[in-house]
Parts: C-alpha cells; structure tokens; sequence
C-alpha cells in the first residue's frame, strides 16, 4: 500500500492485526501496532483486542 502511495486506515491495522494474530506473527503484529502513530492513528479497543 505505501508503495503505491495509499496510506492506511483504521480498518486495515484492524484487518493486519488480525491476520498476525491468527497465524502467529506476534512480534510483526506488534510492529504494526506501534506503526500506527506514524498515521495518525490512535489505539481504539479492536487494536487492544487484536493485540491481547
């Protein structure tokens, strides 16, 4: 996506996290909770979830 210029959204972090929750990709799952300050984009309780 960023390659290609389109920044993320909410819902994406939501549907990345998940997707790294589910096949075990902890640490890269927590890469891109932290990642996501860098967008403007502020920790809502479907990150938390995802994350725990």
């Amino acid at each position: 996506m960023l390659n290609k210029g389109i920044r993320p959204s909410y819902v994406t972090f939501v549907v990345v996290l998940s997707a790294c929750d589910h096949v075990g990709l902890v640490t890269y799952g927590f890469d891109h909770f932290e990642s996501m300050a860098n967008f403007g984009i502020e920790p809502r309780l479907e990150y938390y979830a995802c994350m725990v």
